[in-house]
């Protein structure tokens, strides 16, 4: 996704007159006024970055993060956020085993952490507008082997999971990349 020709970019400019998440709000408007004419429903950042945000203080100490993204991960509107796009498992499925990559909400969209996104880097995708797709030609498939070599004789076993999956982006628009924020 980061290697993408087309997306929307954005740079945050520490001698600018714009805050780091003020460069967040302007990338969701570029979004919404740009080539995309969409709203971003997933932002996927590093850990690293995502702290610097979510400490960022005004004038008087308070925490700004709290503010923008609402008390108790309320929207602006005051609403609960809607889970999009597929960030809770199915309620009869198998729960996945793993930390849940989602640490919060700020203004309204779903926000992941990932150590796969460079730091300083934020970026805003409208999942729902092509800005992401994940294909499968194949589901998993698990096989089990205890005959073959010497296997049998030494009382062990193989196992091989397998799963072949594609991740595309139809819309390069519905992609905006900020990068230059803050981090530790």
């Amino acid at each position: 996704m980061l290697n993408t020709s087309g997306t929307l970019t954005r740079a945050y400019s520490a001698s600018g007159t714009l805050t780091p998440l003020d460069t967040v709000a302007a990338g969701i408007n570029d979004m919404r006024t740009g080539a995309a004419y969409c709203f971003p429903d997933l932002a996927i950042t590093s850990p690293d970055t995502l702290f610097s945000l979510r400490t960022a203080k005004d004038s008087t100490g308070k925490y700004l993060w709290n503010i923008v993204s609402g008390a108790s991960g309320f929207t602006p509107d005051g609403e609960t956020p809607v889970d999009q796009p597929a960030n809770t498992a199915a309620p009869y499925s198998i729960i996945p085993q793993g930390s849940n990559p989602f640490a919060g909400h700020l203004w309204g969209i779903p926000v992941a952490i990932s150590t796969q996104v460079p730091d300083g880097t934020f970026v805003l995708c409208a999942v729902k507008n092509g800005g992401g797709m994940v294909f499968q030609r194949m589901g998993m498939v698990i096989e089990y082997n205890m005959w073959a070599e010497n296997l049998w004789t030494t009382n062990t076993a193989q196992w091989r999971a397998e799963e072949r999956i594609a991740f595309a982006v139809q819309r390069p628009s519905a992609v905006n990349i900020i990068t230059g924020l803050p981090f530790i």
